[in-house]
């Protein structure tokens, strides 16, 4: 491809940009091509990879990959938009030679469908049809009936804990903007406003809920009277109302994921938005319950206060505190626990008329601060601050959008997070034309008469799909308007997509359909090929207007007259009016023999699907055959196609084009010789294709027509002649020779049987025997060569390869489907087949939400089939975990151990066999499935006031969970900072003397390639400093008990053999009492000796990927120890201890390997304070001591650290 871009003028602004086939090109041959488009006093220039090409080299071929620019010399408006009009035409006639891909078996075009696993896509990635979460996603276009994941655009939560039951009523509440324009169909109920549909457990019971929904892969029942959701829909209209309450104002949730568990724990989350905030609301969760335990044993109730401030980014002063109690001092809460605070802009504040908030725009500073103490192992309170919610005071109608809004209660569909959420639709609206009528009104189901000419959807027509791409604002609208469009083209396309697959034998469905969904950054001139290749056609310009080829041999008509009579010859192509002809064989060696087709299953709600069609009709599977083919796969992505039949139709066509066309020719007509266009059939008769023998046809001229006679240049012999002559019109004219007379001067008169002839003198004539008088061809392409004349290519017709397709014989394909293996061989089947279940394709075990999930394809045709599914441990016994109808089972199983699966699918009489005889997959549970986020790019540290703002480049990457921050040089042993979805950070006491580590994390927990970034040098503000003291250089000047120090590595470590030490540095003495900002930096390391060979993770596994060179980091289900409990601190008999403390520490807490926790001390009014974990901040002190802990869990892993100074800041 080469990109050719229009710049209006030398300097100014890039006006269009398109990627053109290659072909022939030279810069000569573009600027003809726009010159004669524009006034001939117009100065043109050309640019090849930015610099202007001289004339000299205009002829030079222009090579792949070649950016050009366009370049008038003049700053005219109406001069740029002129030539972006020849730009649009010439991508249009470049379309031409794309028509070879739907006629010739060659390698598909590059554009003409879209790779699978394109993560900029939420439809067409490889995991599936995603939810879009986070600002910057496209609002996508669809045509046709999908399912979509829709982009979120409002998104509240709420936790609260009910009375009497005491249960916790988690709720999540969004709004999906599903569409781009007005639709159809949400599910089975036409797109209109509804509100409150469905219902939750204990509320009132509303109205139908669309049938299809699914939440996290669960089917939404819209048959119960409450299925768990609330729905209420919008169709898109401009007018359409806002949504009522409770989807007030904008709302944007936001997940902190902050630990708060000890006293004086502070942490800061900073909004970046700059929208105005009237509300904010915090969800803190308590996932291991709050409760304490008395003297005597008793579970009883506990709470921890927690103290919010808020001030805007920027400010030193925090507004009034806002406290919040969890829990209950007299009712324990056992197990998870949660709940949620809201503040109103002007809620009033603890001293008269102060508010504790006031509307304001962002960015904002939220900071929350624990103020209970955790009482070590008495009770458990840890506290986890879940989830934040910023409204603002907006109300909007969100028009042109299709919404579906829903409100999800905690439960079997819905258990937290980020939900994945597809809608099955029937999408835009279209219109029908018709050449008397005009245009329908907007439709998707056949509209009423004058316009009820189609049999099935016209919003399912890629014809009319296609139109209306065409003339869509999302389209090519900008640029093109009726006028520009062969209507009648269309209209006839849309005709044959409209009629049955087999008119004897009906199949009681469209032929063609397109369901597809724009909602990836793709050129406009993509998406047209795309949607013409599901009606089997291309564009082409005819008469300067975009037409459309189709591929069809019969007559096809619908009920208003629209369509074609059956595909005819147009033309006589000889020796006399063509020149350079050139033929070739394809090899049927490497053609395929079958066809992989990748699409998204309509009968599997839109899954990646593959269909495998083998070349039923040819050799591979007949053993008798003298040379029986061999099996050859290729990969076809059917793009806009969703339909099994439809895709099993496509492959049988291609497979008979493949089989059957046996030439190809080329050849060179002048420019007023060829009155045929691409897609059109021509006669041919050529000395190049005869073969050698006396009675072949011959090409002549003739020299004068009579009545019922016409006189030739050749002398004729032999008998059974027929003679082709060229009609004025260039149409071919076949008639029987009933006798002949050669005469003396070389001539002969020849007279002909039946109508008489209509010929000029010089037209060109073939005559030769019936049998071998022409071939007819395809044209496939014709482009501009030399002195304009024109290069045609044509295939062999090859009218065979249109025979209709029998119904039966796909539902006989389907039936055997699961009977041949991927090598090609035939498996045998048993003589009684309807008592055998069907194989099932590609078993894979991966981790999901917490636990595993098991996944495999069933075979064409048995979609929605029942399977049961066993699964045991190595040497185990098989246990039944369920059966199901969707290919997929949640699993419990225990990281790091091996298990089978097995997978039994329900033979046609509904029985299966036992899990010994089912499809089985041996596997080892892995923690994180085998593939990772990608790197973060462009991360940056800057200082921004008083704060140091960390910055990168915006992911726009659904596998993103967060962008995750951690302080010094080891990832394992940093300090986490920042966990942000937005595209920067601020730090307000960031680290000193220690790089930044940036890493994008996954909601499956791993994370991506690690960055490095180095920060400018941060001092607190408008502070002096008075201390700073290099504790480790040259060697440490404090104390060690269980510490060493590492002379060579320059390291502090833990002695040989050790598993914990102190080391305790040298008093910090400023002279003086004063406020001084007392800061500790410090750098650790953690590290995991282990030998590479003594790994087994498979290279690509998600364990690999989760290991560093410096060792495997812990992981929830791998978990380190957790070094704030500690067992001498334990005051109760074991038996009395609570079930989630395990030896390692409280469940739920990942810990690490090792430790590195700094400690202070402040020397104040002449008496030392006790250690406690050290905080950066302000202290009224003279001197300060730090005692530094380190720890292992085994002597497998080493904790170094390779800084530790202080400073003081008066």
């Amino acid at each position: 491809m080469i990109r050719v871009a229009i710049r209006s003028g030398l300097l100014g602004q890039t006006l269009e940009r398109v990627d053109l086939p290659l072909e022939q090109w030279t810069p000569r041959a573009l600027l003809d091509r726009f010159r004669a488009d524009l006034p001939k006093s117009l100065p043109v220039r050309i640019a090849v990879d930015g610099e202007l090409v001289d004339e000299q080299h205009l002829d030079r071929p222009l090579q792949d990959g070649q950016q050009v620019v366009v370049l008038p010399e003049t700053g005219e408006v109406g001069i740029g938009a002129l030539l972006v009009n020849v730009l649009i035409n010439l991508l249009i006639s470049a379309a031409i030679s794309y028509v070879a891909y739907l006629l010739s078996p060659r390698p598909k075009p590059p554009g003409v469908a879209q790779d699978r696993g394109d993560d900029s896509s939420a439809t067409y990635s490889w995991d599936g049809i995603k939810t879009s979460y986070g600002p910057g996603q496209p609002i996508p276009w669809a045509y046709g009936r999908h399912a979509v994941g829709g982009q979120v655009i409002w998104m509240d939560a709420a936790a609260s804990r009910s009375s009497p039951a005491n249960a916790v009523d988690d709720r999540l509440r969004l709004i999906l903007s599903v569409m781009g324009g007005r639709i159809h169909r949400f599910g089975d109920l036409p797109a209109i406003e509804r509100n409150d549909l469905g219902g939750i457990q204990g509320g009132p019971v509303g109205a139908k809920i669309p049938a299809g929904i699914r939440i996290n892969g669960n089917l939404v029942p819209d048959t119960e009277p409450l299925p768990g959701v609330r729905v209420w829909t919008r169709p898109g209209t401009l007018d359409q109302t806002p949504l009522p309450a409770p989807f007030v104002g904008v709302r944007q949730l936001f997940s902190p994921n902050l630990q708060l568990n000890e006293l004086g724990d502070s942490v800061i989350y900073t909004w970046s938005g700059t929208d105005t905030a009237n509300g904010l609301t915090l969800v803190f969760a308590a996932p291991s319950g709050i409760y304490r335990q008395d003297a005597t044993g008793a579970t009883v109730g506990y709470s921890v206060v927690l103290t919010v401030s808020i001030r805007k980014v920027g400010s030193a002063t925090w507004g009034p505190p806002i406290n919040f109690v969890l829990g209950s001092a007299s009712t324990p809460h056992v197990g998870f626990h949660a709940g949620t605070l809201n503040i109103a802009a002007g809620t009033p504040g603890p001293l008269g008329g102060q508010v504790q908030f006031a509307a304001t725009a962002g960015p904002l500073e939220i900071r929350v601060v624990r103020n209970t103490a955790s009482l070590g192992t008495s009770a458990v309170s840890q506290v986890l601050w879940r989830d934040l919610v910023v409204a603002s005071p907006h109300t909007l109608r969100y028009p042109g959008e299709a919404l579906l809004a829903i409100e999800a209660a905690a439960g079997p569909l819905f258990s937290g997070g980020q939900p994945q959420i597809t809608v099955p639709c029937d999408h835009q609206l279209v219109r029908v034309w018709d050449s008397v009528e005009g245009w329908s009104p907007r439709c998707w189901d056949v509209p009423a008469a004058p316009f009820d000419f189609n049999t099935y959807p016209p919003g399912r027509n890629p014809a009319w799909i296609l139109l209306d791409f065409l003339l869509a604002e999302h389209g090519l609208g900008r640029w093109l308007d009726e006028s520009k469009i062969d209507l009648q083209a269309f209209r006839n396309w849309a005709a044959f997509c409209d009629q049955d697959p087999n008119p004897g034998e009906p199949w009681d469905e469209a032929a063609f359909t397109c369901d597809v969904v724009g909602d990836s950054p793709k050129p406009a001139w993509e998406w047209v090929l795309t949607i013409a290749a599901a009606g089997r056609a291309v564009p082409v310009m005819r008469n300067g207007k975009i037409s459309v080829v189709y591929q069809f041999r019969d007559e096809h008509y619908d009920a208003g007259g629209g369509g074609a009579p059956a595909k005819s010859v147009t033309q006589l192509i000889t020796s006399a009016n063509c020149e350079d002809l050139q033929v070739t064989w394809p090899s049927k060696a490497t053609r395929p023999t079958v066809l992989q087709f990748q699409f998204l299953n309509e009968d599997k709600n839109w899954e990646q699907d593959t269909l495998q069609v083998p070349d039923l009709e040819g050799t591979l599977h007949d053993p008798t055959a003298l040379r029986q083919e061999e099996w050859r796969s290729e990969d076809v992505q059917a793009y806009g196609v969703t339909r099994p039949s439809q895709v099993y139709r496509e492959g049988v066509w291609r497979h008979r084009i493949g089989r059957l066309v046996r030439r190809e020719i080329a050849f060179v007509v002048g420019p007023w010789a060829l009155a045929a266009e691409v897609g059109d059939l021509i006669d041919v008769e050529h000395e190049m294709m005869r073969p050698f023998a006396d009675d072949v046809p011959v090409g002549m001229q003739v020299l004068a027509v009579g009545t019922g006679t016409i006189t030739v240049d050749h002398t004729l012999s032999g008998t059974g002649l027929q003679a082709i002559v060229r009609a004025p019109t260039g149409l071919p004219q076949l008639r029987t020779i009933s006798s002949y007379a050669n005469q003396p001067n070389g001539t002969c008169v020849c007279t002909l049987a039946g109508v008489a002839i209509v010929a000029d003198v010089g037209a060109t004539c073939v005559i030769g025997k019936a049998s071998a008088l022409v071939q007819t061809y395809q044209i496939v392409s014709i482009t501009l060569g030399k002195d304009l004349k024109r290069q045609v290519r044509a295939v062999e017709w090859t009218p065979e390869a249109y025979e209709p397709v029998t119904e039966a014989s796909f539902l006989g394909f389907v039936e055997e489907a699961d009977g041949f293996r991927a090598d090609g061989d035939p498996v045998e089947v048993q003589d009684d087949p309807q008592d055998l279940p069907p194989n099932v394709l590609g078993i894979a075990v991966v981790p999901d939400d917490g636990g595993h999930l098991a996944r495999w394809t069933s075979p064409a045709g048995r979609a929605g089939g029942m399977a049961a599914v066993y699964v045991r441990p190595i040497d185990g016994a098989w246990q039944m975990v369920g059966r199901t109808d969707r290919e997929q089972m949640p699993l419990q199983l225990q990281t790091g151990e091996r298990y089978q699966v097995s997978i039994c699918l329900e033979g046609r009489d509904g029985a299966t066999v036992g899990p010994d005889s089912g499809d089985r997959l041996t596997f080892t549970a892995e923690e994180f499935p085998p593939w990772a986020p990608p790197a973060v790019q462009g991360a940056r540290a800057s200082l921004s006031e008083e704060e140091l703002l960390v910055e990168w480049d915006d992911l726009q990457q659904r596998t993103v969970d967060y962008v995750e921050i951690r302080a010094g040089h080891n990832w394992p042993a940093g300090r986490v900072l920042a966990r942000e979805r937005a595209a920067r950070a601020f730090l307000p006491n960031p680290p000193v003397g220690v790089p930044l580590l940036v890493a994008a994390r996954a909601p499956s927990g791993m994370y991506g390639p690690i960055t490095q970034v180095d920060p400018p040098a941060w001092s607190p503000p408008n502070l002096a400093q008075q201390l700073l003291e290099d504790d480790l250089s040259p060697s440490p000047a404090g104390t060690h008990d269980g510490t060493s120090w590492n002379g060579t590595d320059l390291r502090l470590e833990l002695a040989a053999g050790g598993l914990v030490g102190t080391y305790t540095s040298a008093e910090q003495d400023l002279g003086y009492q004063a406020p001084c900002y007392w800061q500790v930096r410090i750098d650790a390391e953690e590290f995991e000796d282990v030998l590479v060979g003594a790994l087994a993770d498979p290279i690509g596994s998600g364990e690999s990927l989760w290991r560093l060179v410096s060792g495997r980091p812990a992981s929830p289900a791998s978990p380190g120890l957790d070094w704030r409990t500690r067992v001498q601190d334990l005051t109760m008999l074991v038996g009395d201890l609570p079930a989630t403390l395990l030896a390692r520490g409280y469940a739920g807490v990942v810990g690490s390997h090792t430790q590195a926790m700094v400690e202070s001390r402040f020397y104040v009014d002449g008496a030392w304070t006790p250690y406690r974990p050290h905080t950066d901040r302000v202290v009224l002190a003279s001197r300060m001591q730090v005692r530094l802990s380190l720890g292992r869990r085994t002597l497998d892993y080493r904790v170094r650290v390779r800084l530790l100074s202080f400073a003081a800041y008066l």
